[in-house]
């Protein structure tokens, strides 16, 4: 995969008001060919990959829709094609321009980026309303322990809804240099616990990481990001497993005996926690629901993890009919619909 990418603003065309509108912020790959893949499709003529990082139109289709991904909420944290034409860069965020013109595919003498809509020219940033204005995010800072209390109160006078947070999440989770944005409204979610966001555990792995550092536990443990290897939609037939496992191979190689991989998985607005220990060939499985039906995840453990045995030599060392174990271990059973993704969190960690 490229590496080379920046900062950038995706548009999508939007018919109704005849120009483009602004739906998400993330990062262009500039040297994406139209026979790389996404999903297990070829990007095509004219696209690129990006990722997104910040959701501006959640509900927004894609422009290029996949089976894993048809609207902006779905493909957060994840790869899509995008077309060229509606991608732009984001100065305020690079430093440096690769070229003359911020948009990569810019059109002859349309500087502005605007559009006839009838008789009237519309500027393409201009966003349309989408319903009524938000409602106003309050904190109730009397229902909160000390450490929210904290981190509410940064959000509250240093914040204001809308506004993010870049927090760099290094290449030994992502398989590559990338920033993840806590939006207000992320961190609002995660002190009144509600639905967690995919970025919230990004960043809290990367504080683990930097905490198995500073213990001298660096070599023992390696955190791999969800959005790797979950899938973004379940109602395929295989979800992209083939590309999600090949991600978490990429991790495996190389890999020294007694060292293990901590794998948050999300299923379907469900979070599980898998441990891998390869030269054991040893799952460990964390599941709040405490749910037999895991189907996913250990088809993408046994594909990875197989792949990993041929790879390393292991698989003619053992014998054929030697299969991956999978071990289902004790958490917190949780009672309502959003706990999971705390769950697995955890208070300090998993512990080993």
């Amino acid at each position: 995969m490229p590496v080379d990418s920046q900062e950038c603003k995706l548009y999508i065309f939007d018919e109704v008001q005849g120009g483009q509108l602004l739906v998400a912020f993330g990062r262009v790959w500039w040297e994406s060919l139209p026979t790389d893949t996404v999903h297990g499709i070829p990007l095509g003529e004219g696209n690129v990959r990006v990722s997104i990082n910040v959701p501006k139109l959640k509900k927004s289709a894609l422009p290029i829709p996949t089976y894993d991904a048809t609207t902006v909420e779905d493909a957060v944290n994840g790869f899509v094609a995008w077309p060229k034409s509606l991608v732009e860069l984001d100065m305020s965020m690079n430093k440096a321009s690769r070229g003359p013109s911020h948009v990569l595919d810019p059109v002859a003498g349309n500087t502005k980026r605007q559009k006839k809509a009838g008789n009237k020219t519309i500027d393409s940033r201009t966003e349309v309303q989408q319903g009524a204005q938000e409602q106003k995010l309050v904190f109730d800072f009397n229902n909160m322990n000390r450490e929210m209390k904290h981190l509410a109160y940064y959000v509250h006078s240093s914040m204001r809804q809308g506004n993010q947070i870049e927090v760099p999440i290094p290449y030994t989770i992502m398989g590559f240099d990338m920033p993840v944005f806590l939006s207000f409204e992320d961190i609002y979610e995660f002190i009144n616990l509600q639905e967690i966001s995919a970025n919230c555990i990004l960043v809290y792995m990367r504080y683990l990481e930097e905490l198995c550092r500073i213990n001298g536990q660096a070599e023992k443990f390696v955190f791999v990001s969800p959005s790797l290897i979950s899938p973004v939609r379940t109602d395929t037939e295989d979800a992209g497993r083939r590309e999600r496992a090949d991600n978490l191979l990429s991790f495996l190689r190389d890999a020294p005996k007694e060292r293990l991989y901590l794998v948050p998985h999300n299923r379907g607005r469900h979070w599980v926690l898998g441990v891998i220990d390869p030269w054991e060939d040893l799952v460990l499985y964390f599941d709040p629901l405490r749910e037999k039906k895991r189907d996913d995840f250990t088809e993408l453990m046994n594909m990875a993890l197989a792949d990993w045995k041929i790879t390393t030599g292991e698989g003619i060392r053992r014998r054929r009919d030697c299969k991956t174990k999978f071990s289902n271990r004790p958490c917190p059973l949780q009672e309502g619909s959003v706990e999971c993704g705390y769950f697995i969190l955890g208070e300090n960690g998993v512990n080993m």
